[in-house]
């Protein structure tokens, strides 16, 4: 440390920051990229760079923090703090163990940011703050036709009778799940009002990794969590909401045709329109409502006076 800053000097006097030789440094491995950057700071810079680093402005919300010099999409994922034990000569009696706590008043503090790539805006899905995950399962969903379109493989002239024999399919649903991190306002009149729609254009409008044609992909269910504090410390980030939101993606095919989604249902009579087809009801509602879902992923608007 001798060679950054001499702790005889007026810490006042000593830059906010500094990055010392070594840092940054990057790895690459089987799961992708990693950096970290050591910052050496002023003692009273450090819960200041810790908020720049975890993307927090004191009473403006959040956003996804710092990013990686060129490295679009790579942010902070964990930060430690140290304090330089070559500038304590002394060491501090501890007569309370929730009151008293060593001080390195002449010390700079030395912080550790370790970043990641998050998927944040730069992603599927354009987030107003935080970043998000991605993850999908495939699952099976029963679906009955009625027998009467179908014959027996050995006796082809002979329809088969609803009592004859029950006739499931098997319909594949893919399970995709988003969940997004360091949300300072959920969007909860959003989840409200798109909970049980479908997607009324392809989704997610970038689609890196996949993207649903319109009508197949419906917002199943959503669930939160966040961490309160009862004497939030003054100054200091608090912990954002988790938002985890699944959606199910069933796309019909016919005769290897793509047909539809979530409200197309098989039609048996009359003869010349059998298939897949669209349903509504008799004033022309869809009976999945068709809606944008990008506001699932932006804050909550503020309220209008």
């Amino acid at each position: 440390m001798a060679d950054i800053f001499n702790p005889c000097d007026d810490p006042s006097t000593w830059p906010a920051v500094q990055e010392p030789s070594g840092s940054p440094t990057e790895q690459y491995n089987k799961e992708g990229w990693s950096g970290q950057r050591v910052f050496l700071v002023r003692p009273n810079y450090v819960q200041t760079l810790i908020n720049v680093l975890q993307g927090v402005n004191l009473g403006a919300g959040s956003s996804s923090g710092a990013q990686f010099p060129g490295r679009p999409g790579c942010y902070v994922d964990d930060i430690l703090v140290e304090r330089n034990e070559d500038a304590k000569t002394t060491f501090q009696n501890i007569d309370n163990i929730e009151t008293d706590i060593n001080e390195y008043p002449d010390s700079l503090t030395r912080i550790t940011a370790q970043y990641k790539f998050l998927n944040s805006a730069e992603g599927d899905v354009p987030v107003s703050e935080g970043y998000v995950d991605y993850s999908f399962s495939s699952n099976k969903e029963a679906l009955y036709l009625p027998g009467r379109q179908m014959v027996w493989e050995n006796e082809p002239e002979q329809i088969i009778r609803e009592a004859d024999a029950a006739l499931p399919f098997y319909q594949t649903v893919i399970e995709h799940t988003f969940t997004w991190y360091n949300v300072t306002k959920p969007p909860f009149t959003a989840i409200r009002e798109l909970a049980g729609t479908v997607n009324s254009v392809p989704w997610p409008p970038q689609g890196q990794k996949f993207q649903a044609p319109r009508g197949t992909l419906l917002f199943d269910n959503a669930s939160g969590s966040v961490r309160t504090y009862t004497n939030p410390e003054p100054n200091v980030a608090q912990p954002g909401w988790t938002i985890t939101y699944v959606f199910k993606e069933k796309q019909i095919f016919d005769g290897g045709n793509f047909k539809g989604g979530w409200n197309y249902v098989y039609r048996e009579a009359p003869a010349d329109k059998v298939g897949w087809q669209q349903v509504q009801f008799n004033n022309g509602d869809l009976p999945y409502r068709e809606t944008d879902f990008d506001p699932l992923f932006n804050a909550e608007p503020a309220a209008q006076a």
